[in-house]
């Protein structure tokens, strides 16, 4: 037989259950625009039925139902889905920052434009050509003095640009260091709370939503595996563990300015850094602007030295002191094609940037051979 109050303590019991409920709705609605929330659901079951009173009554037909009660209340989260997530927020880190640095350098060399280092080229070269057909010409020789300053100029201004770049870039990992240090302690303090909270039987889920905004805000900046345990999240980036439990395992930040960015580099340089910003960034000034660099360093060279062909006409005048293999004297006594290494090759020939002047009656044909 039941008792009076019965009816009373299974109306009771539903009663808490279903507020329990409505409060966890509130909750989610309030929070519906709060960064990193995970909705939460409240675990419901129907409570301890009541036995007939005697012995092996616990499979007898006739058990009085006691009415409903909350098992928990957990959040509606996939694991799955977070590592998905994090590992495509990664690549998305990476390839923005690159994407970022390549509009800077195609905002360095202006191409195409009419005022990129192609048109400053075509310019220099032109005023050169229009120089060989009248040597002689005061404006021709002013024209190609005027345009090699401009390419002179030009150069080293991306050159200095490209330079910015790289240090730019170098400091970005310095400053991203900080943050990874920032997110790892508070990861490493919130393992701890979770772990404490939910040793008393709670489920600390608001922790650990904040626990998991930074894991993804991580993510984003770094390569991370992340493993839960016992102790809380355990987050390693390639073979490196970064932190375990309530510990944080390494120091990002560096003790010193001299020392950021220090552990960053040598990851990135051991292959465990393989992804996110501070990957992109790194990537960036060893691969794309070091690449440029080293193009305007091979153009600047091969205008300083490489091949230029040029043709001297038949009764051309050596300057005093120059010999031609192949012609005997100073007149030239036919149409004689020299190759000269680069621009400086033609001082030997008398023919000098600074001034601009043709020893005697020296004209040149000039076609570049090799650029």
């Amino acid at each position: 037989m039941t008792s009076t109050f019965h009816s009373i303590e299974t109306a009771k019991r539903s009663l808490f259950t279903q507020t329990a409920a409505l409060n966890t709705t509130g909750h989610n609605i309030s929070n519906a625009n709060t960064e990193g929330y995970t909705r939460q659901v409240v675990k419901m079951q129907a409570s301890i039925p009541i036995e007939a009173y005697g012995l092996n009554r616990s499979n007898a037909p006739g058990q009085l139902g006691t009415g409903v009660e909350y098992q928990s209340i957990k959040r509606i989260r996939e694991s799955y889905l977070d590592t998905q997530y994090r590992n495509e927020n990664n690549a998305n880190g990476s390839w923005g920052i690159k994407s970022d640095t390549l509009n800077k350098l195609e905002g360095i060399f202006n191409e195409p434009s009419n005022t990129g280092i192609s048109k400053v080229l075509n310019n220099f070269w032109n005023s050169w050509s229009n120089l060989s057909k009248d040597p002689e010409s005061a404006s021709a020789r002013k024209v190609v003095k005027e345009n090699a300053a401009a390419l002179t100029d030009a150069m080293n201004y991306m050159s200095g640009q490209l330079n910015q770049l790289s240090q730019d870039l170098t400091a970005n990992v310095g400053v991203k260091a900080s943050e990874v240090q920032n997110y790892l302690t508070s990861i490493a303090d919130l393992n701890g709370s979770i772990t404490r909270i939910e040793g008393l039987g709670d489920h600390a889920n608001d922790l650990r939503d904040q626990r998991d905004l930074l894991t993804d805000k991580l993510s984003r900046i770094i390569n991370v595996n992340v493993q839960e345990t016992d102790q809380g999240y355990t987050i390693m980036m390639g073979n490196q563990t970064l932190v375990e439990g309530s510990e944080v395992q390494v120091d990002v930040d560096g003790s010193t300015a001299d020392d950021k960015g220090n552990f960053l580099e040598n990851a990135y340089t051991s292959g465990n850094l393989k992804g996110g910003e501070v990957y992109g960034v790194i990537a960036s000034r060893e691969v794309y602007v070091k690449d440029y660099q080293k193009q305007l360093d091979d153009m600047a060279n091969t205008l300083a030295t490489g091949d230029i062909q040029i043709t001297l006409p038949k009764g051309s005048i050596l300057p005093e002191g120059v010999s031609i293999n192949g012609v005997n004297g100073r007149v030239i006594d036919q149409d004689t094609v020299v190759t000269v290494k680069g621009l400086n090759g033609l001082h030997q020939l008398g023919y000098t940037l600074m001034g601009l002047q043709v020893a005697d009656s020296l004209s040149l044909k000039l076609r570049v051979v090799e650029l």
